[in-house]
């Protein structure tokens, strides 16, 4: 299913189980607001980041709000993870930065486990935060800098 990105502002897409999301895709500032509630599998958070990966929206900046819903991970979870968005980048070449938010403690170590080993394949920019506000403003100073590799990413930003 494409997504039609001629009309700014939220939108919801069809559920993908009993998981309701809504993207919100902000041309101007070349980035992807995606906001689930409940709970999810990585299955169908991967189906839904993939849903809207289309076109030049595959380089936009993705911000995935996980604060009011919840994706279990396991460390096997991570790893494929981290192997099945390799692969994207080797099809696809260089990817948006990606900003997970989650405010409960499980969520956000797992998602800062993917970052790591994220960071260790050489791998776009991956980020884990608690908030939407640490998040955004991360993904501001990216869109700034002149090179988008995974090193130029990390260096000059503070966590």
């Amino acid at each position: 299913m494409a997504l039609d990105y001629s009309r700014c502002g939220p939108r919801p897409i069809p559920a993908i189980g009993a998981m309701p999301l809504v993207f919100d895709v902000q041309e101007e500032k070349r980035r992807v607001i995606v906001t689930a509630t409940g709970s999810m599998t990585l299955r169908e958070l991967t189906q839904a980041t993939a849903t809207v990966r289309v076109g030049d929206v595959v380089r936009y900046g993705i911000l995935i709000d996980l604060t009011n819903a919840s994706v279990p991970l396991t460390a096997g979870e991570v790893d494929w993870m981290v192997n099945y968005t390799a692969a994207l980048r080797r099809v696809s070449g260089p990817r948006g930065a990606v900003a997970m938010v989650t405010p409960r403690d499980a969520d956000y170590g797992m998602w800062r486990m993917f970052e790591i080993r994220a960071e260790n394949a050489d791998l776009d920019a991956i980020r884990a935060f608690r908030t939407v506000q640490e998040a955004t403003r991360w993904l501001d100073e990216v869109a700034l800098l002149p090179s988008l590799s995974m090193t130029d990413q990390h260096k000059p930003l503070s966590r």
